[in-house]
């Protein structure tokens, strides 16, 4: 392989994630036709460039005693200021992920994510600071959670919502050092027990009990998928009956374009209550794959909303 197609495929693999073992890069690389430095240095060499926005753990939120929503309300997109001040006040609470207007009514669509004694009253905050409050819609069965984007369409990810699991201080710590953009080496638990001053067995049963149990769905790269060549990319919903549901969202599941699938609570004026995260390498290409999957599911009530603007999009932070 020459240097690029190794490069492509190491950031393929790094996406799924890796093992929690001694030397977690070593079976990448010699999948990769290289050694375990190479990767390393791929890997660190793409953090830099920005394709990969961070090299962390994606835990899952309700084991750790989160819940979240999405939610939508109607603003004025022709008001640059008041953008520009929504912008900074999503960017400044860490319970907002990811915010973006979309083309469409409602036009800002928000996720919140807050510890469950919390959330009622964080959803109640944001009901009120908009003039006509918010919708809210909680996923009420997720299919897909999986944004990765090296063409598996073999692996959902983890759809099991998992019990709410207890956590000592140090398990906290541990847990706030790997949700960020922790350093990439071949001694990466060593140097992450060494920081967090704790033995290399015990934060390895940690992390791999967490592994084992989904409460850490991954530990990988997380890519900024413009920069890689996804550059295009929609919110698809759909008014599904709720005899079908199950159908629907289990074969959109399965498509590779799709990242995430939920099937939600939503308001009877929105109706569209099977939502679908969908990728290509063009807004073009979703909007062909959504006519093809809305025909082919025989679902003519759905709807595109693609991005105007992005006005937030980072990993949830737990335990802050």
């Amino acid at each position: 392989m020459t240097t690029k197609e190794v490069e492509k495929l190491v950031l393929k693999k790094v996406q799924g994630g890796i093992k929690v073992e001694p030397h977690p890069f070593l079976p990448i690389a010699q999948e990769c036709g290289t050694d375990e430095e190479t990767v390393v240095e791929i890997i660190n060499s793409m953090k830099d460039s920005g394709n990969i926005r961070r090299f962390g753990a994606v835990f899952d939120s309700h084991a750790l005693g989160y819940s979240s929503t999405l939610c939508a309300a109607n603003i004025d997109e022709n008001n640059a200021d008041e953008i520009a001040k929504i912008k900074v006040f999503f960017s400044t609470d860490p319970r907002i992920t990811h915010a973006y207007i979309r083309k469409g009514m409602p036009n800002l669509w928000f996720t919140i994510t807050e510890l469950n004694e919390k959330f009622a009253e964080t959803v109640a905050f944001y009901d009120k600071l908009f003039v006509g409050g918010i919708w809210n819609m909680p996923a009420i069965k997720r299919y897909k959670i999986r944004a990765v984007f090296d063409d598996n369409n073999d692996d959902v990810g983890s759809t099991e919502l998992i019990k709410k699991t207890s956590f000592s201080e140090a398990q906290k710590n541990a847990i706030r050092y790997f949700q960020g953009d922790i350093e990439v080496t071949s001694n990466l638990f060593a140097n992450a027990a060494q920081h967090l001053n704790i033995e290399l067995a015990q934060l390895m049963q940690w992390l791999q009990r967490w592994q084992y149990s989904k409460v850490m769905r991954r530990l990988s790269a997380v890519v900024f998928h413009r920069k890689i060549g996804v550059k295009g990319n929609a919110m698809c919903a759909w008014e599904v009956a709720k005899d079908r549901v199950d159908e629907v969202g289990e074969y959109l599941a399965k498509l590779p374009v799709v990242t995430h699938c939920y099937e939600r609570d939503v308001p009877v004026e929105f109706k569209y209550n099977m939502f679908a995260m969908m990728h290509g390498n063009t807004l073009d290409d979703v909007a062909k794959n959504f006519a093809i999957i809305s025909s082919e599911l025989d679902l003519p009530n759905g709807k595109m909303f693609d991005s105007v603007l992005e006005l937030e999009k980072s990993s949830p932070k737990y335990f802050i």
